[in-house]
C-alpha cells in the first residue's frame, strides 16, 4: 500500500510540476510577444515622424504640403456631404417575421375581467 502511494504521490508532483511548467512558459511567451522593449526598438529605427502641426520647409515642399492639405479638406467634405445624404430607414422596412407576429398579435381576442365596467 505503501509503494502505491508513493507511486501516486510521485506522478502527481511531476504531473504538477510539467503543469506549472507550462503555465509559466505561456505566461513568459505572452510577456515576450507584448514587452515594451520590443516597441521601444522598432520606434527607434523608425526614425522621427514627421511633424503635422508645421509645413515642411522650402518653396516646392510648402506647394506640396498645401496641395496634401487641400486634398484632404476635399477628402472630409465629400465624406461629411455623402454621410448627410444618406437615408437612414431603420423603421421603414419591416421584416415578414415582424408582420406576421404584429398580425398575430392585433388578431388575438382581448380578454376583459368581469370586474370591470
Amino acid at each position: 500500500m505503501l509503494s502505491q502511494l508513493q507511486t501516486v504521490l510521485w506522478i502527481s508532483a511531476v504531473g504538477a510540476s510539467v503543469l506549472f511548467g507550462a503555465f509559466a512558459g505561456f505566461v513568459g511567451l505572452i510577456y515576450a510577444l507584448t514587452a515594451p522593449w520590443r516597441f521601444s526598438r522598432a520606434a527607434r529605427f523608425c526614425g522621427e515622424a514627421p511633424s503635422v502641426t508645421g509645413a515642411p520647409r522650402g518653396r516646392v515642399e510648402d506647394a506640396e504640403w498645401a496641395r496634401r492639405r487641400q486634398a484632404a479638406a476635399l477628402a472630409v467634405a465629400v465624406a461629411c456631404a455623402a454621410e448627410a445624404t444618406v437615408t437612414r430607414s431603420t423603421g421603414d422596412v419591416v421584416s415578414g417575421w415582424r408582420l406576421l407576429h404584429r398580425v398575430r398579435r392585433l388578431s388575438q381576442p382581448i380578454a376583459r375581467s368581469k370586474g370591470t365596467s
